[in-house]
């Protein structure tokens, strides 16, 4: 087994989705365009410009630089107190309400709800 192969297997079960995917997408990108006949220098460019695209669509969806308060309207999970989750409940149309809900303990006993 080659050891490309090796590594990149041993990574990709353990990485998240989030990140295999894009990249195994670029991958099959620059292979399909190999395949089609393009230069090694076009090929290069063409990756790199799609890289350039890639990484300034994320900045201008994502926006690091403006931290964690992205403007989504609740907290975020490190605001919010270590025994309860938010849950949101579709109150009408266009409503949601956000209902505090307690975290019961892996026993469920009453004791563990403190």
């Amino acid at each position: 087994m080659a050891p490309a192969v090796l590594v990149g297997s041993l990574l990709s079960s353990r990485a998240p989705d989030r990140y295999i995917r894009p990249v195994m997408t670029f991958v099959i990108f620059a292979s399909g365009l190999n395949y089609a006949g393009l230069g090694t220098t076009a090929l290069g460019w063409i990756l790199c410009l799609v890289l350039l695209a890639c990484g300034g669509y994320w900045l201008a969806r994502n926006r690091p630089w403006r931290g964690s308060g992205g403007g989504g309207g609740e907290p975020a999970p490190a605001d919010l107190p270590a025994d309860r989750d938010l849950v949101s409940v579709p109150a009408s149309r266009a409503n949601v309400v956000s209902v505090s809900v307690l975290h019961i303990g892996h026993s469920g006993r009453e004791s563990d709800r403190n």
